[in-house]
């Protein structure tokens, strides 16, 4: 008796070890990645936002990682759901283990099956060191694990029918793959290796093989999904390596830091930056600069200037890009530009609803006096957990009065020219919003930075002439004494 304690007392010791080491990592390392996933979706308490999710595979995995994810707004939760979710994943490994290793092992210490569920946890782990990794691949992976592992307990009970624990496989996985994807691919693994191990048929993978391989091409009609797609959603992600991850949180890091809206912090962080810094880092910097008027000061500090001013968003322009140009373009003032980026990277976002996206149309419209636009995109934030206080406060006819008084400052920046802008000239865009208004210093400077590190000092000139003064001391450089 006294030895089964010090075993059981052991084991709890490695696991709450593994445990407790899993989100100090998660918390230390990766926690602006759980902030930019929360920010990318948006979880709607509704049933027609839940019923799309029965409109692919996976369902069940995809609804549940998308309601915990919600959480990962706050501090350290992301770390905790994160490491909850690999604990349940390591303990249906260890039985998985344990049934997979044969009787041979259940009368010896479970001291092996307890390292490989171990390892089994370390290396899905390992899967969330990409920025876009989901919850739902845990899920599916628990999912299928514990479908094989019900399928193993009700084989033993009907131990000789080969017919019925065919059709019972292929109806359990079929099943699986309705509710966890990829997951029934796990429980046919699974299934195979221990018919490998008993050197015995594997008549129930083999039918539910058969069976998946007659429904996948309806299915993929069905979902409108490509057949690869059809049986591995959701997906296992990209698998990186440690320094690109912390190379990405990093950059995720700036991100955040600005969207809090702790300008001053970002300026500090990029010139004591002792890395590489990105065109992303440079771009959020020189956006933070702005904000305080202080770009053709900053532009020094910049080694390979990002102003966003000579971005062309394409077919291979990144997320990050993308959301950075929305920020940009609501900086200076033109809602046309920033409400059309906000479109396009939504569409890139899970389920194609970002909040940070929605809550960014909600304020455009609000700016340019369209209300019943606003109002849309206010309901819909008005039905997720996290944002419903913010909706309320954005409220068209009952805004705060903080709100009310960003709102009128930010409209008077707003183009009014009567001008058709073809492309994303970002020359065109800022002497629009110049011409609408001369006080727009964001815009000027914009505009005159982007003359300088573009080196058209002619196009400078006329620019500081014609919508000028603008005293700073990198213009007075270039103008010469005599101007």
């Amino acid at each position: 008796m006294k030895r089964v304690s010090i075993k059981t007392l052991t084991y709890l010791t490695v696991c709450l070890a593994c445990t407790a080491g899993c989100f100090c990592f998660f918390q230390a390392k990766l926690k602006f990645h759980f902030f930019y996933i929360e920010q990318n979706q948006l979880f709607l308490n509704s049933g027609d936002y839940l019923s799309e999710f029965f409109g692919r595979p996976a369902w069940l995995s995809c609804m549940a990682g998308s309601f915990f994810q919600q959480f990962y707004h706050f501090t350290c939760a992301g770390a905790a759901v994160l490491t909850i979710f690999l604990l349940v994943l390591g303990s249906v490994s260890f039985f998985a283990w344990r049934t997979l290793l044969g009787a041979g092992f259940r009368n010896k210490p479970d001291f092996v099956p307890l390292i490989l569920s171990i390892l089994t946890a370390a290396t899905a782990a390992r899967l969330y060191l990409y920025e876009n990794a989901l919850l739902a691949t845990s899920l599916s992976f628990i999912g299928g694990i514990s479908f094989w592992l019900d399928f193993r307990s009700a084989k033993g009970l009907i131990r000789g029918r080969k017919a019925a624990c065919a059709a019972i496989f292929t109806a359990a996985g079929i099943l699986c793959w309705w509710m966890f994807g990829f997951g029934a691919l796990v429980m046919t693994v699974l299934e195979l290796l221990t018919c490998l191990r008993e050197k015995s048929i594997p008549w129930s993978a083999a039918a539910f093989i058969a069976a998946g391989a007659a429904i996948l091409s309806p299915a993929s009609t069905l979902y409108r999904m490509d057949k690869t797609d059809t049986m591995t959603f959701p997906g296992t992600g990209k698998w990186i390596s440690y320094e690109a991850s912390q190379y990405v949180e990093r950059m995720l890091a700036y991100d955040n830091v600005y969207h809090r809206g702790d300008y001053g912090k970002v300026l500090g962080m990029y010139e004591h930056e002792k890395g590489r810094r990105t065109k992303e880092m440079t771009f959020i910097y020189a956006l933070s600069a702005s904000q305080f008027g202080r770009l053709p000061e900053k532009l020094g500090f910049m080694k390979e200037p990002m102003l966003g001013t000579t971005v062309h968003m394409g077919r291979n322009s990144s997320l990050m890009v993308s959301r950075l140009m929305c920020e940009f373009y609501y900086l200076i003032g033109d809602m046309t530009y920033a409400e059309r980026m906000c479109m396009h990277a939504n569409n890139f976002s899970i389920n194609k609803r970002s909040a940070r996206l929605i809550k960014m149309l909600a304020e455009i419209n609000l700016v340019t006096g369209d209300d019943q636009a606003a109002e849309k995109y206010l309901r819909m934030l008005g039905k997720s957990f996290l944002y419903r206080k913010w909706a309320r406060e954005h409220t068209p006819g009952n805004l705060s009065e903080e709100v009310e008084k960003a709102v009128t400052q930010k409209r008077r920046f707003i183009n009014t020219e009567n001008r058709v802008n073809v492309g994303d000239d970002c020359r065109m865009i800022l002497t629009g919003l110049l011409d609408s208004n001369k006080d727009n210093v964001i815009a000027l400077d914009y505009l005159l930075c982007t003359d300088i590190i573009t080196g058209q000092k002619e196009a400078f000139l006329s620019h500081w002439q014609k919508y000028g003064p603008r005293e700073k001391n990198l213009y007075r450089s270039i103008l010469g004494p005599k101007r």
